[in-house]
């Protein structure tokens, strides 16, 4: 049984439902996404109705704000784009998707964000329609919401997952429109630098999400050949897929824990930041997976369970100093919110620490009504209360028609 990745565990085990995306946690593999969080999202009911399979991928009803969304098929758009000399940005929703209703109405609403993208042909799509979900297959989405960058031909140049605010959106369709890491840009520079392995791991990775694994096999092969010693960082980092295979059947029931002492090892005399993140993130999710197992074993007890829930708090907390910048939103936001869930098993220093990762995820976040809501919750764990109640009351402005936001308010208020 393969250990079930963090941010998947934390939304099925939630206590109450996080309306907000967590990026995929380095769990079933190093390269690429782990497992989809936002196609079974808490409180999400897929809708049964029949659709048609020539219906038009340009309607998103009334989330679709003042951005110009082509209305016709993505082969007419890709037609437009050509004839026009446009980049295509296309956006991947799900009609019974509440991260996509909010990825709609809190940013592609935006004035800054519309006019980032008003000379692109912007086409929405449903992934649950038939005619969407060739369009899923072909550039391998796996979650929802997620933005792809086209060229006019169709080739995908760039993506990112999972509900961004304005600010990180209009930053990454910046650094996509100066053609900055982006696919092609790789490619470029792969091949007047042919042996740059961290070239070729980068261009990997972003193959692997767009869907290309062949290509993304390609580059990881020639990684191999060039670096047989695997001192690099791209092999260090395979190193621990490596391991992860290795440590998933050690398991052992009677102490309800994985075998992880191969990661503490290998990362003992890492110093790169990169490869510290990801190896004490997938030493998280094997506790979360020991946590899962303790729960559906009929022998065990509270004190494993308790135990597996310290040592994955524990694994967070060496991860965390190391997280990249862009997934500090996303990974720390779910981080906090796992130390609040636990609030009775807290020592003061796990509290403060679950507060500072709250409220770094809040500073780069302030719009985003969850990741407020997960500051608001580690405030009030930590005796703030009118700070809490604040952050509450700056939900239900984020969010009016949210009621969760008001029961959070009602449960603060003195």
């Amino acid at each position: 049984m393969e250990t079930e990745s963090m941010a998947s565990l934390f939304l099925r085990i939630s206590k109450r439902a996080r309306e907000f995306a967590m990026r995929a946690i380095a769990s079933g593999a190093v390269l690429g996404p782990a497992v989809s969080t936002a196609t079974a999202h808490p409180g999400e009911t897929a809708s049964p109705r029949a659709r048609q399979a020539a219906a038009t991928l340009g309607d998103a009803s009334s989330i679709r704000g003042s951005i110009a969304w082509h209305r016709g098929t993505f082969d007419e758009a890709l037609a437009r784009a050509r004839a026009e000399s446009r980049q295509v940005f296309v956006v991947f929703r799900r009609n019974d998707c509440k991260l996509c209703d909010e990825f709609f109405r809190n940013t592609l609403t935006h004035p800054a964000v519309v006019a980032e993208f008003a000379d692109s042909v912007c086409v929405s799509i449903d992934g649950l329609e038939a005619a969407g979900g060739t369009l899923v297959a072909r550039y391998g989405v796996a979650e929802y919401p997620t933005a792809v960058w086209l060229s006019p031909d169709g080739v995908a140049r760039d993506r990112v997952v999972g509900v961004l605010g304005p600010t990180e959106l209009l930053h990454e369709a910046q650094r996509i429109r100066a053609d900055r890491e982006t696919i092609p840009e790789l490619r470029r520079r792969i091949a007047a630098d042919e042996n740059n392995v961290d070239l070729r791991w980068r261009l990997a990775q972003k193959l692997r999400a767009s869907g290309d694994g062949v290509g993304a096999e390609e580059q990881i092969a020639k990684i191999k050949q060039l670096d047989p010693s695997g001192r690099s960082k791209p092999m260090r980092l395979m190193r621990l897929d490596e391991l992860r295979v290795q440590v998933r059947r050690t398991y052992d029931e009677v102490r309800g824990a994985f075998d992880v002492s191969p990661f503490a090892r290998a990362l003992e005399h890492e110093a790169d930041p990169e490869v510290l993140f990801r190896g004490w993130s997938i030493v998280a999710d094997f506790e979360v997976g020991a946590l899962a197992r303790i729960q559906q074993a009929r022998d065990s007890t509270p004190v494993q369970a308790a135990a597996a829930r310290a040592r994955r708090r524990a694994a967070l907390q060496r991860a965390w100093p190391h997280c990249p910048r862009d997934e500090m939103i996303e990974f720390g936001n779910a981080l906090a919110w796992s130390f609040y869930e636990s609030t009775e098993e807290l020592g003061p220093e796990e509290k403060e620490f679950a507060l500072q990762v709250a409220a770094r995820a809040a500073e780069l976040a302030p719009e985003a009504p969850a990741v407020v809501d997960t500051l608001a919750c580690c405030l009030w764990m930590n005796g703030k209360k009118d700070e809490a109640l604040a952050a509450a009351r700056r939900c239900v402005e984020l969010d009016p028609k949210n009621d969760a936001w008001r029961e959070r308010v009602e449960e603060f208020t003195p």
